[in-house]
């Protein structure tokens, strides 16, 4: 159900059978939908998924696809998604630092580069990517990120992520994380995508958005410098695939 920068790859949607192990992938015109959700096939009770995330306070979850394959076109996919159960297909990676959003997306961004996926196939010798893999992969530090590389990264990257309402929290806390260089690059990169593109009209968010903050900029907001803590969580069904 996922793929690298998307955790809207696939769905259950319309799906009637187990049998297959293909799932149908989401379309083009679902992904231009920022309100479109997948559909998983297991569903958890929330209070069991919050009861094991009792210790992770962020409205999101970093995770990499564990099944890989030398036919796939890449071997390691990570994504930002939901604050959602996952099944053991999708290990989690927390992140114990204060900006553990950014460095989620300077994580994922490692993770995700052709660097990382070149030696990853060559070090796998079957299907399966354990923790003791991952750990071994080629991935820098947080610290080893200047100024310069993050405003050239941490904006792109979460452009390929926050592509719905749904990873709002995410985007807030990136914002409320990210220095003034960091928020203007960011606000900068969706300015230049909205004058290319037109944008979204940001008016139909679905109501469990809540108030508009953060990012995206809500209309007459100052395009540089703004930086809004986070302020709320939306209440959504806890799920697995």
């Amino acid at each position: 159900m996922i793929w690298q920068f998307d955790h809207r790859f696939s769905s259950y949607e319309g799906v009637e059978s187990r049998s297959s192990t293909h799932l149908p992938e989401t379309t083009e015109a679902q992904h231009a939908d920022p309100c479109y959700q997948v559909l998983p096939w297991y569903w958890v009770a929330e209070e069991e998924v919050e009861g094991q995330l009792q210790d992770w306070d962020r409205a999101w979850l970093l995770g990499f696809r564990k099944t890989t394959n030398a036919t796939n076109e890449r071997t390691v996919v990570a994504v930002v998604q939901l604050r959602v159960a996952v099944g053991d297909k999708e290990p989690l990676l927390f992140l114990n630092q204060p900006n553990a959003a950014v460095s989620a997306l300077l994580l994922s961004g490692c993770l995700n580069s052709l660097a990382c996926d070149y030696v990853a196939r060559q070090k796998l010798g079957g299907t399966d990517i354990s923790h003791f893999c991952m750990k071994q992969f080629t991935v820098l530090a947080p610290r080893a990120f200047g100024e310069q590389t993050r405003k050239l990264i941490v904006p792109r990257a979460l452009e390929l992520a926050y592509t719905a309402w749904d990873l709002k929290p995410f985007a807030d806390d990136v914002m409320a994380e990210a220095d003034e260089a960091l928020c203007d690059a960011i606000l900068a990169q969706f300015a230049d995508n909205r004058r290319a593109t037109g944008g979204h009209d940001w008016s139909t968010a679905p109501s469990w958005v809540g108030r508009s903050t953060g990012f995206p900029p809500s209309s007459g907001t100052p395009i540089a410098g703004r930086c809004c803590a986070p302020s709320w969580m939306p209440t959504m069904p806890a799920s697995t695939a």
